[in-house]
């Protein structure tokens, strides 16, 4: 399989029937954890032991801020939700091979406006349950 370009790495949120891209993305990261559960007794002969914890997902990109993308509109109901309460988003990051998809919340959304650059936001999101890996 060939390397991949970043460009093909893209963020895209769940609206009514279909997932809709994030407008204006300029990077995305995805990363995988798991909480390692600490074991170790009387028995270990001085060794740690540790058996499989909890895993969970995050996800952080950047994009420029494009106000009436739907993207946008529909993600940023995550944290800034003024007319009811926030909620949680359904999300799935694309690569060629593979799209990743589950429920997220968002933990920090930030705007940034400098004045010798374009607007851009901010966004990280953390795995609320599953993470499904389907191949396409």
């Amino acid at each position: 399989m060939a390397k991949v370009k970043g460009t093909a790495v893209y963020v895209s949120v769940y609206i009514t029937s279909a997932y809709v891209k994030v407008g204006g993305q300029k990077d995305a990261s995805m990363n995988f954890s798991q909480d390692p559960l600490e074991v170790t007794d009387k028995d270990s002969a001085g060794w740690k032991e540790r058996e499989l914890g909890n895993r969970e997902v995050s996800v952080d990109f950047d994009a420029f801020l494009i106000e009436d993308n739907a993207g946008w509109l529909e993600l940023k109901k995550g944290l800034v939700n003024l007319a009811t309460d926030h909620q949680k988003c359904n999300c799935q990051v694309d690569t060629p091979a593979y799209k990743y998809y589950g429920d997220f919340i968002m933990t920090g959304l930030s705007m940034t406006g400098p004045a010798e650059d374009m607007s851009n936001v901010s966004f990280s999101l953390i795995s609320d349950g599953i993470i499904t890996e389907v191949a396409k």
